[in-house]
């Protein structure tokens, strides 16, 4: 009886190897693209709270919220400038530069919350209520599950359907 030295893998360990690792790669991309997610949501959240603040600083200046406009419950305007293809909620974007003058003293109105990879819903909507008094914010954070940290959650399926999450915010 002769032994066989034999050296090398045999084709199923090959096999075994090269399916193992091709499971571990999709595990991880799985996790990168969901921690690249929450790193967007997180810049956006980051964004939205400074502009919170500009205007908080602005209502202490001037008395009342930046208005959007002279009517009692003010137009929705796009928060930040500059939108990827020229459109802010599905409509093209039309700058509103008496609302950006008046809280461009208190935030750099370059920076664009709410700015996802979906582009029928970037940006973030931003309107006063009457007299000044208060404001409405939506925003859009991606993932249909994301929380949001402010604001109360939309249960639209239009936006789990997408994989995104809507938050309305009033002050």
């Amino acid at each position: 009886m002769f032994l066989k030295n034999t050296k090398g893998f045999t084709l199923i360990e090959l096999l075994v190897v090269i399916s193992i690792i091709g499971l571990l790669t999709s595990v991880i991309l799985v996790s990168l693209n969901t921690a690249r997610e929450k790193a967007r949501n997180a810049r956006s959240i980051s964004q939205l709270q400074q502009y919170q603040k500009a205007f908080e600083i602005y209502r202490s200046t001037y008395g009342e919220y930046p208005r959007t406009n002279t009517s009692a419950s003010g137009a929705w305007a796009c928060l930040g400038t500059g939108y990827a293809g020229g459109n802010c909620w599905s409509a093209p974007y039309s700058e509103n530069p008496t609302f950006n003058a008046l809280i461009e003293p208190y935030i750099d109105t370059s920076a664009i919350p709410g700015a996802i990879t979906d582009p029928s819903y970037q940006g973030t909507l931003y309107r006063h209520l009457r007299s000044g008094d208060g404001y409405n914010i939506i925003t859009i954070l991606e993932g249909a599950s994301t929380p949001c940290p402010f604001g109360t959650k939309s249960p639209s399926a239009t936006y789990s359907s997408r994989d995104i999450t809507r938050c309305d915010f009033s002050n």
